[in-house]
């Protein structure tokens, strides 16, 4: 199993639900997909995060440069960074790294 810090919370989360549940009582599991999402967008700075927002809006580099008041080439540099530390390889998947962060139109 991969060794991020979000999976081996689950893995210890679900070790400690197992012995809950050896008690006798009830308790819910975490989905490691929760965990996931969250690994795939941790870090993001509050400027990626905001061009990341308008293009989810489905605003234009241009129209995202008027707004943020930075340069088409600049909005390039951060959605770049954002796809890198996302590890979004295509625009669909950039998306969905965007709602699993809680980013959505």
């Amino acid at each position: 199993m991969n060794d991020s810090p979000g999976l081996l919370l689950v893995e210890r989360t679900n070790d400690c639900v197992k012995a809950l549940r050896d008690a006798g009582l009830t308790v819910a599991r975490v989905p490691v997909e929760w965990v996931r999402a969250v690994d795939r967008t941790r870090g993001l700075t509050e400027r990626e995060q905001s061009v990341l927002r308008l293009l989810v809006r489905g605003m234009t580099y241009e129209a995202i440069a008027g707004e943020l008041k930075i340069s088409q080439k600049t909005v390039g540099s951060y959605i770049q960074r954002v796809r890198e530390k996302t590890r979004s390889r295509s625009r669909q998947e950039l998306m969905q790294a965007a709602a699993d962060y809680g980013i959505t139109p």
